[in-house]
């Protein structure tokens, strides 16, 4: 029955040949993430991604994290970061007074700072 269900919702393309595909049913044991479960995963891998010294990657994924969690400090953190190493000073300027609108007293203020000075 399911197989049949999931022939009626198929998917195709026409480039060079006619190619159809059905769509899986959703799982109901793995239900998709919740916009907050996605973003911790967003900002666990756009660190993971700057430990590694990918900065282009650590910050799209950080970008994401933030339209998911706008306002995210580690987000904001992590983001400022991975720009001012690809050097858009500007941009991480702008991610570094975002952190501190939203935690004017957070607990990495004072570094946070201490990095806005150095752009300036």
């Amino acid at each position: 029955m399911k197989r049949t269900l999931n022939k009626l919702d198929p998917h195709c393309i026409d480039v060079i040949f006619h190619s159809c595909w059905s769509s899986p049913a959703a799982d109901a044991a793995n239900p998709a993430p919740t916009a907050e479960k996605q973003a911790a995963e967003d900002i666990d891998v756009g660190y993971y991604y700057l430990k590694d010294k990918n900065y282009r990657a650590a910050q799209s994924r950080l970008k994401e994290a933030l339209a998911l969690e706008p306002g995210s400090p580690v987000a904001l953190i992590g983001l400022a970061q991975a720009q001012q190493k690809l050097g858009d000073r500007e941009g991480a300027r702008q991610s570094y007074e975002a952190y501190l609108k939203g935690n004017p007293d957070g607990p990495d203020a004072d570094k946070v700072k201490k990095a806005l000075a150095q752009l300036k």
